[in-house]
C-alpha cells in the first residue's frame, strides 16, 4: 500500500509539474507579446532616442554592424537591424524592427531556456527581470546589461542542467555554459555582479554543487582579469571611475542619486520592495540565515556602490539600467527557492500574474516622458522647415533638459525622424562649445553631429534624402527660431 502512494505522489507532483510548465511558457509567451506590441507602437520613442538612431545611423552609413567595446551581445539586434536595411527595406520599416528585436531576443533565450535547457524557474525568472523593476529602460533597451542579463539566466540554467548530464552531452553542456558566461561579462562589467551572486546563492543551496559552482566562479575572476590585460576598453574604464568617490566623499554616502533611489522606490520599484520582504520574511522563517545574509548585503553594498558612483542626478533611463541588477537579488532566491515551495498553485498562478499585469501597465505608462520628447523634437523640425534652414546648429544650454533628457544624439534624432515622416533628411546638431565644428561651417555637402562629421557622398542615399546641397549649417538661438516661426 505504501508503494501504491508513493507511485500516486509521483503521477501528482509529474502532473504539477507539466501544468507549471504550460503555464509558464503561456505566461512568458504572453508578456514578451504584449511587450513586443508596446515595442512597434511606441518605435519613434525607442528608436528615434539617444543611442538606437546613433547604433542605426552608424549600422545604415558604414553598411555594417556596430559593435561597441567588444559587446557581443548585441550582435542580434543590430544583425536585424542590418539585414533589414541590406533587403533594402524602407527606414521606417527597419527602426521599427530594430525596436522590436530587444523583445525578441529575450523571448528567444526565455525558449532556450523553457525548452532547450528545460529549466522553467530561470524561464520564469527571466520573464519577472523584463517586467519587475524595468521602466524607463523599456524606451532605452540598447544598454547591452539588459541583453547580457539574458544571457546570465540561461548560464545558470545550463549549469543547473549539467548537474544531471553525463558523458559527452555533461561536457556540451558546460560548453555552452562556459560559451555564456564569456557573453555575459563582456556584455557589461557590471554583470560579474549578478554572476558571482547566482554562483554563492547555488553554492549554499546544495554542498553538492560546490566544487562544479567553484571551478565557475575561478572561471569568472579569470575571465575578469582576462578582460581587464587584454580586452580593456574605455568606456568601461570609464564607468567604474565613479568607484573613486567612496574616498572623495566619505563619509558622506547619503548622496542625491541616493535620494532619488527612495522615491524611485516608492514610485517605481514599489515590486521589488515586495519581493526583498517576502524573500526576508521566507529564510528567517526557514532559518536559512546564510542566504539571508547573502541577499540583504548584496543589495545594500549594491545600492551604495551605484548611487556613490552616480552621486549627483542622473537620468532616471540611465541609472535604471544599473539598478536592474538589484532586481536579479530577489528573483533568483524567488525562483530558486520561495516560489518552488508554495504548494498552492492558484495562489501562486495568481500571484506571479497580477506581479506582471501591474509592471506592464507601469511600462506602459512610463511613455508619456518620451513621447513628449518625441514631440518636441518634430516640432522643432516643423519650425526649421519654416524658415527654410534644413541644417541648424544649436546651443545646448539653451535646450529644455528636462524635456530632451540628453542632446548628445540630436544629430541622428532629427536626421532619421525628418526621413522617416517628412521623406527629406534635416540635421539639426546641439553643441556645449559654441566653436566646436567652425571648421566644416563653409562646407554645403556635410553631414555634422557631435562625433562623426562625414561628406553627403558617404551617405546612402536611401536613407540619407539630402534636399539642401547649397547652404551651408548656420548657428541660431533656439528664442530666434521660434521668433522667426511666429513673425511668418
Amino acid at each position: 500500500m505504501e508503494d501504491i502512494n508513493l507511485v500516486k505522489d509521483d503521477i501528482n507532483q509529474a502532473a504539477t509539474l507539466k501544468l507549471t510548465n504550460k503555464f509558464i511558457l503561456f505566461l512568458g509567451s504572453s508578456t514578451f507579446g504584449i511587450l513586443a506590441l508596446f515595442s512597434l507602437h511606441f518605435y519613434k520613442e525607442r528608436a528615434f532616442f539617444l543611442d538606437l538612431s546613433y547604433i542605426l545611423y552608424l549600422i545604415i552609413k558604414d553598411n555594417c554592424l556596430a559593435i561597441q567595446v567588444n559587446r557581443f551581445v548585441s550582435f542580434f539586434t543590430q544583425g536585424v537591424a542590418y539585414s533589414a536595411m541590406k533587403l533594402g527595406l524602407p527606414l521606417e520599416n527597419i527602426a521599427q524592427l530594430y525596436s522590436l528585436s530587444f523583445v525578441v531576443f529575450q523571448y528567444l533565450i526565455f525558449l532556450v531556456i523553457l525548452k532547450i535547457a528545460k529549466d522553467k524557474w530561470m524561464a520564469l525568472g527571466l520573464v519577472l527581470f523584463n517586467t519587475l523593476m524595468v521602466t524607463h529602460t523599456f524606451y532605452w533597451p540598447t544598454n547591452e546589461l539588459l541583453q547580457g542579463m539574458a544571457v546570465l539566466f540561461l548560464f545558470f540554467a545550463l549549469l543547473n542542467k549539467s548537474y544531471n548530464a553525463e558523458g559527452f552531452k555533461k561536457l556540451l553542456v558546460h560548453l555552452l555554459a562556459i560559451g555564456s558566461l564569456i557573453t555575459t561579462c563582456f556584455a557589461h562589467p557590471l554583470l560579474n555582479i549578478p554572476v558571482a551572486f547566482g554562483l554563492i546563492l547555488i553554492a549554499t543551496k546544495d554542498i553538492k554543487q560546490l566544487k562544479s559552482t567553484g571551478l565557475y566562479f575561478i572561471g569568472l575572476v579569470s575571465l575578469y582579469i582576462i578582460k581587464q590585460i587584454y580586452f580593456s576598453n574605455y568606456y568601461d574604464a570609464y564607468s567604474m571611475e565613479g568607484l573613486e568617490n567612496f574616498i572623495k566623499l566619505f563619509p558622506n554616502y547619503y548622496t542625491e542619486s541616493m535620494h532619488n533611489f527612495f522615491n524611485f522606490l516608492i514610485r517605481d520599484y514599489y515590486l521589488f520592495m515586495l519581493a526583498l520582504i517576502a524573500c526576508t520574511i521566507f529564510y528567517i522563517k526557514e532559518r536559512k540565515f546564510l542566504r539571508l545574509a547573502l541577499v540583504l548585503l548584496s543589495v545594500v553594498v549594491y545600492t551604495l556602490m551605484i548611487n556613490v558612483s552616480f552621486p549627483k542626478n542622473v537620468n532616471q533611463f540611465y541609472i535604471e539600467a544599473q539598478y536592474l541588477i538589484l532586481s536579479v537579488f530577489v528573483i533568483l532566491p524567488l525562483v530558486l527557492d520561495i516560489i518552488p515551495s508554495i504548494k498552492n498553485e492558484k495562489l501562486l498562478i495568481a500571484g506571479i500574474s497580477i506581479v506582471l499585469i501591474i509592471s506592464l501597465i507601469r511600462i506602459y505608462s512610463t511613455h508619456d516622458l518620451y513621447t513628449e520628447r518625441l514631440e518636441w523634437n518634430r516640432n522643432l523640425l516643423a519650425k526649421s522647415r519654416a524658415i527654410g534652414k534644413d541644417k541648424l546648429i544649436l546651443m545646448d544650454k539653451e535646450l529644455p533638459k528636462e524635456t530632451l533628457l540628453l542632446t548628445w544624439a540630436m544629430a541622428y534624432e532629427t536626421w532619421i525622424m525628418s526621413t522617416v515622416e517628412n521623406g527629406a533628411t534635416q540635421s539639426i546638431v546641439a553643441l556645449k562649445n559654441e566653436k566646436k565644428l567652425d571648421e566644416f561651417m563653409d562646407q554645403r555637402k556635410v553631414f555634422l553631429s557631435k562625433w562623426i562629421q562625414d561628406t553627403y557622398f558617404k551617405h546612402p542615399r536611401k536613407y540619407f534624402i539630402f534636399p539642401d546641397t547649397m547652404n551651408t549649417y548656420r548657428k541660431f538661438s533656439l528664442e530666434e527660431i521660434i521668433g522667426k516661426q511666429k513673425e511668418d
